[in-house]
């Protein structure tokens, strides 16, 4: 059991009333209150939103959003490219080309490109290649076999690839890449804990200040989620324990330290999803860039005055 904090000093909790709103409720003073970090959440080709989802991140992600479009245009134009030859041999030898397509898109796109390519796929085996020829429609039961072999085999396919999102190098690069792109504290915290909670099993994440006053935050709007009153450790993930359990849904604080100092608390809740080793490994680099960046500001403050 992680240890119980001993000096959190507030437990205030925390609300996005909208997207890129931060407001604490009962602080009184707070500087942070009410916050906008609309233009780092969403208007400078980060598209990170504080209500992010599945379909959200994955139209937020570039490569995402070509694989998604590019895979079954392939599909298309491979059926038209493989009309020609289609009386030189029976449908279901041309579904392994098709099968090679979708496993390509998968690794390079993500799973849900693959299951647009999959499905865009199968429709142009049916339209191309099997009769009656440029119609959605199947005489032959061999050519129906054909057809859902390759439409289950391509899911299947498509269902194993990883989803970007669960790429923690990936995730961690992303973080970087905020950082080095924005000059603000704010945004650069606000980019870093939106792309941590879309790549990791978390439903929030919040960075404080030692006063556990809000810095940034990224959560679903509307909810409020208390201050954690369980520090979790730096082992509490076994980084060889590939059976590692949930995040805790309540919600666990990641203190941040650098010289000798407190520089604030990563404050995350679990979403249920199990936390592999590679994704707690993730988790604890994305508190040492957030850790370094409020070292830096706190540095930059102390040579200002």
């Amino acid at each position: 059991m992680p240890p119980r904090i001993k000096d959190a000093s507030r437990t205030d909790a925390v609300v996005l009333d909208r997207p890129g709103v931060i407001h604490n409720p009962g602080v009184a003073g707070d500087a942070h209150r009410g916050e906008e970090v609309d233009e780092a959440m969403g208007t400078r080709g980060l598209g990170l939103r504080a209500d992010d989802g599945t379909l959200a991140r994955l139209v937020d992600d570039p490569a995402s959003v070509f694989y998604f479009s590019a895979g079954p245009v392939l599909a298309i134009l491979l059926g038209m490219a493989l009309a020609p030859v289609r009386h030189a041999t029976s449908a279901s030898n041309f579904t392994f080309v098709f099968l090679a397509l979708t496993i390509a898109v998968a690794r390079l796109g993500g799973r849900w490109p693959a299951v647009a390519t999959s499905v865009s796929s199968a429709l142009s085996l049916d339209f191309f290649l099997t009769e009656p020829y440029r119609h959605l429609a199947i005489a032959d039961k061999h050519d129906v076999i054909a057809f859902v072999g390759l439409t289950v085999c391509g899911l299947i396919a498509a269902g194993l690839g990883r989803s970007r999102d669960e790429d923690p190098h990936r995730l961690v690069h992303e973080a970087l890449r905020v950082c080095t792109r924005e000059a603000d504290l704010t945004a650069q915290l606000t980019g870093v804990v939106t792309i941590a909670r879309g790549g990791l099993p978390l439903s929030g994440a919040v960075v404080r200040d030692p006063r556990n006053f809000v810095l940034a935050a990224a959560m679903p709007i509307g909810e409020t989620l208390p201050v954690p009153q369980v520090l979790l450790p730096d082992d509490a993930l076994d980084m060889h324990d590939e059976r590692s359990g949930p995040l805790p849904i309540d919600g666990a604080r990641i203190s941040l330290s650098g010289g000798g100092r407190r520089l604030g608390w990563l404050d995350v809740w679990g979403n249920g999803g199990r936390a592999s080793a590679t994704a707690g490994q993730a988790l604890f680099d994305v508190a040492s860039i957030v850790g370094i960046l409020l070292a830096r500001d706190d540095r930059d403050a102390s040579v200002g005055h």
